[in-house]
Formats: structure tokens, sequence, C-alpha cells
């Protein structure tokens, strides 16, 4: 009977023994793989964060151009409206169009990085000063004359500088977003 015992209890030991070893094996196959998920997760949501933090600039930087193209619009048609002086909405249009140039240039100096925030920057200046001429010029004018057909040089002028701002602009948030920007019109 000691006999029958002793082989008993040899095998629920070894049973045991077996059991803690693949439970061993098994928690530690487990752990592993759930490091393995914790670190592709935190991957995926630093990637999923790059993504966003792209498409928010990108949308901003749309927004920059938009607005630029609305108020050089306005501006142009303050520049040939006729007869002068222009109507006061209209002119709270244009103050209202480099308002809207203004707040897309905070919001990328806010996003970044600084050489798109220059290069919008330059933007904002130019639509400001080509608003402050427009006002200055259309303090002065008198008469039917529309301030474009008395400042023609001047227009030509502030025309033949959007090209150069815009492409800076452009060219710097291509380097930020891939290469993904529309060209500009």
């Amino acid at each position: 009977m000691n006999d029958v015992v002793a082989v008993a209890f040899i095998t629920a030991a070894s049973t045991l023994a077996g059991g803690a070893i693949t439970g061993g094996f098994a928690y530690g196959a487990a752990r592993r793989q759930a490091e393995s998920q914790e670190q592709q997760a935190r991957e995926t949501r630093a990637e999923q964060r790059v993504v966003r933090h792209r498409e928010v600039r990108r949308e901003i930087y749309v927004r920059l151009m938009t607005a630029k193209d609305e108020a050089h619009s306005h501006i142009n048609k303050v520049w040939v409206e006729k007869p002068a002086p222009v109507a006061e909405s209209a002119l709270h249009e244009l103050y209202h169009h480099a308002d809207q140039v203004g707040a897309a240039y905070t919001l990328i100096s806010l996003e970044g990085p600084p050489a798109v925030a220059e290069a919008a920057e330059a933007i904002f200046k130019q639509v400001r000063e080509e608003v402050y001429l427009v006002l200055s010029l259309l303090g002065n004018s008198v008469g039917s004359r529309s301030i474009y057909e008395a400042h023609q040089a001047r227009y030509r002028q502030a025309v033949a500088d959007r090209p150069a701002v815009e492409r800076a602009f452009v060219e710097a948030a291509r380097v930020v977003l891939g290469g993904n920007l529309a060209e500009p019109e």
C-alpha cells in the first residue's frame, strides 16, 4: 500500500509540476502578447495623432488660401467699382476679408511650423498692405472714376506681387504636408 501511495504522490506531484510549467509558459506567452498588443496600440495612436495633426494643418492652410483668394477678389472689386467713393458696405466687407486672412494666419502661427507661419505672415501682410493702399487711394479719390482708372500702375504692381508670396507659402506648406496641397490659381 505504501507503494501505491508513493506512486500516487509522485504522479500527483509530476502532474502539478507539469501544470505549473505549462501555466508558466502560457502566462509568459500571454504577457508577451499583451505587451506586443499594447505597443502596437501605442504606435497606432501615435500614427493617428500625426495624421490628425497633418489634417488640421492642411485645413488651416487651405483656410488661409481661401481667405486670401476671397480678400483679393474683393480688393479687385473695390479697385474697379464706380463711382468713387465706394459704398460703406464694400469697405466693411474689405475689412471682413482682411480679418479672415488674419484669423487664418493666427491659427497657422499656433499650429506651425515656423517656416509655414512666416510664409502665412507674408500673405497676411501683403493682403493688409493692399487693403491699406486701396483705402488710402479711396480717401483721396473724387469724381466718377474708379481707383483703377486713376492708379492702374499701382494696381498692376499690387497684383504682380501676389504670386511670389503665394508660391512661398505653398512651397513651405508642401514640405510640412508631404507635397499634398493644390497649386494656387
